[in-house]
């Protein structure tokens, strides 16, 4: 017991945590400058993180020759898993959607207001230190050519800084708590694939070590052939007289089929892009096949219902605007994702009362495990009612508060579950944001101004989900189970890189905002666009004459967790059932736009290897399709960095 213990320590040692929070640091300066500054790759858009990726994989080859020239591992394979795990949740606090989204959305409505849209007034109506408000400070931000390091421009955002960090902190440490309640349940009990991590895995924890890894002849196959493909567009973004291959979809493009179809009904079908991901090919075939059938099924029947619409009438401008709406995909999209939320707590109903008898059992409890996580029930349960405190403090009605805050915990849970399940490439939630759900469910006109403010200063974070935490923090653990690493250690660990990564980002994202102005030419200003949406939808409610909720909405709503209802259970009921409820919940989301042709592929490969080749030839192929997702994140990568370098835009290898 005692050299088990060890063991798992050795993991999650001091030095595997030390080297991470360096990691940590080094990658939210990259995604910084690479993503906001000079407009590359954004090397967070993906669910397997590309920059971390790269680091690890410089980690595993210098510890690996290391090894081999001087006899000795600096680190074992469970610590580089850890310090895959713990920097893949630090960083991922800069990426799309977090806090590169705060900072622009906590400050336009009072550097966009006008007479027309009255933002600031807008704003006012939260508290205080949910924003910066001194006009200098904010117009410094705005404009640059000025410095982070003034005690005037510290003031101003030192209060909202510190209100999101608590946020923050009870948002994660709430799913922290989760992901340790389900963690037996996922990973022993359902053997969920987790097929993001298997790259992570295989190049930490590989029986032959990293360079028995790379040395896989099918792997190097698979790794040169996005290298050679992302080479020659990145050389054709420099330089036009080299040739393109297509790869990726663009609006109107040679892979977009939607030109093609230019008279009624077909033209309903609208963008209808191809694209050929490496990354994402290699993924799908990591799949289980009904899974990643799903995905492209699921699209496909989206787009054909478009298409019946169109032909039935229902689309014309003679039609009613309920009419016109059918068939509701946005809202069958968020009843799907409230479902699948709803099932991942049904199916783990009976671990959950074994954990809850123990949190709320006076005398000893008998079971050891359950008695153990009993922290992990009253944490959760801190951690929900710190964010109804922390929201709540804005003024919106406490049922509203609850309401949202329990949408927004179902949204999140339902992504995870779909990206243990489905491993999409990149992801998004909804069309429909939760605080628009909340919105929709008592008609815009009934809320107070209050709760449109809150409703506005709490969107941000539900925009885009493609760099969200929490995934991160359930797929730890599974990493964790597979080097045999201390669970209680690894917990301690995320949350001190959360932390960090937290103040880090915010940091960062500060001081390249005033050194080069938000809103000038120097920085992407779709993180600056995105920011607006919360503030263009509060002024829409504050002037909306909807007294009443959206009843053919959530009738959308209805129907699409009934479909995912139906869909689980009849898998459970048959095992040759092909469709699967993930598939249908990203069906309805903007995921599948650019990712069902990748999903196809990968699909079709897989299908036809296991069928002309049996289970022999599908484990042979295993290794090219690693490779693919190992050189489309390695090339990406170093095109990046080329990009900071030189302080020059680049190509964007993923995702468009």
């Amino acid at each position: 017991m005692k050299n088990q213990a060890k063991k798992a320590h050795e993991g999650v040692s001091a030095k595997a945590i030390w080297i991470a929070l360096g990691l940590i640091s080094l990658s939210v300066w990259w995604i910084v400058y690479s993503e906001m500054r000079t407009q590359v790759t954004e090397i967070t858009s993906t669910s397997l993180p590309m920059g971390v990726i790269f680091l690890l994989f410089l980690l595993c080859l210098g510890n690996a020759l290391i090894a081999r020239y001087f006899g000795k591992n600096l680190l074992s394979g469970p610590e580089l898993a850890i310090i895959y795990t713990l920097t893949a949740v630090g960083s991922s606090l800069a990426g799309i959607g977090m806090v590169g989204f705060m900072m622009p959305a906590l400050a336009n409505p009072f550097y966009y207001n006008n007479a027309t849209n009255h933002w600031a007034k807008i704003a006012s109506w939260a508290p205080w230190f949910w924003a910066p408000h001194d006009s200098k400070a904010i117009r410094a931000f705005y404009l640059g050519n000025s410095t982070l390091y003034t005690w005037g421009h510290i003031r101003a955002w030192l209060a909202p800084v510190l209100y999101w960090g608590l946020f923050f902190m009870a948002l994660l440490g709430f799913f922290l708590c989760v992901a340790l309640l389900l963690r037996r349940q996922w990973i022993e009990q359902e053997r969920l694939s987790y097929p993001i991590i298997v790259l992570p895995m295989e190049m930490t924890l590989y029986p032959d070590g990293f360079l028995g890894f790379l040395r896989q002849r099918g792997l190097l196959i698979g790794f040169l052939i996005p290298v050679v493909l992302q080479t020659i567009n990145s050389l054709n973004y420099l330089f036009p007289s080299v040739p393109y291959i297509p790869v990726k979809p663009t609006i109107n493009g040679p892979l977009d089929l939607g030109p093609l179809f230019t008279t009624p009904p077909w033209n309903a079908l609208g963008y209808f892009p191809l694209a050929f991901h490496p990354n994402t090919i290699g993924l799908a075939y990591l799949l289980p096949a009904d899974v990643s059938f799903s995905c492209w099924f699921f699209y496909l029947v989206r787009k054909g219902l478009d298409v019946f619409c169109t032909a039935m009438g229902w689309r014309s401008p003679q039609s009613s605007p309920i009419v016109n709406r059918i068939p509701y995909s946005p809202e069958q999209g968020v009843g799907a994702w409230i479902a699948m939320a709803i099932m991942v707590l049904w199916l783990a109903r009976r671990e959950l009362k074994r954990y809850g008898s123990a949190a709320f059992r006076l005398r000893g409890c008998s079971d050891r495990e359950a008695a153990s996580l009993r922290w992990a029930v009253w944490g959760a349960l801190a951690s929900f009612g710190g964010m109804v405190f922390l929201i709540g403090v804005g003024g919106m009605p406490i049922t509203l508060v609850v309401v949202m805050v329990l949408v927004v915990t179902a949204y999140l849970l339902a992504l995870t579950r779909i990206r243990v399940d489905a491993g999409t490439a990149w992801h998004f939630g909804p069309f429909i944001p939760a605080q628009e759900v909340v919105a929709n469910w008592v008609g815009p006109a009934t809320l107070s101004p209050t709760s449109i403010s809150t409703l506005a200063f709490h969107e941000w974070y539900n925009l885009d989900y493609r760099s969200m935490t929490v995934p991160h923090l359930f797929e730890g653990y599974r990493m964790a189970y597979a080097g045999k690493s201390s669970v209680r250690r690894l917990t301690w660990a995320m949350l001190l890189c959360i932390i960090v990564g937290y103040f880090v980002s915010c940091w960062a994202s500060l001081q390249l905002y005033y050194t080069y102005g938000a809103a000038t030419a120097h920085v992407n200003p779709w993180r600056i666009q995105m920011g607006q949406i919360p503030w263009n939808l509060a002024q829409a409610h504050q002037q909306s004459l909807q007294h009443y909720p959206d009843w053919p909405g959530i009738e959308g709503m209805v129907a699409g967790a009934l479909v995912t209802f139906l869909l689980f259970y009849a898998r459970s009921q048959f095992t040759w059932w092909p469709f699967h409820p993930a598939g249908y919940a990203i069906g309805n989301t903007f995921i599948t736009d650019l990712l069902w042709c990748p999903f196809l592929v990968g699909w079709l490969a897989k299908v036809l290897i296991l069928r002309y080749g049996g289970m022999q030839s599908y484990r042979k192929a295993l290794p090219f399709f690693i490779g693919l997702i190992l050189g489309d994140y390695v090339i990406a990568c170093l095109w990046s960095l080329a990009g900071v370098a030189f302080h020059m835009s680049m190509y964007r290898c993923f995702p468009n």
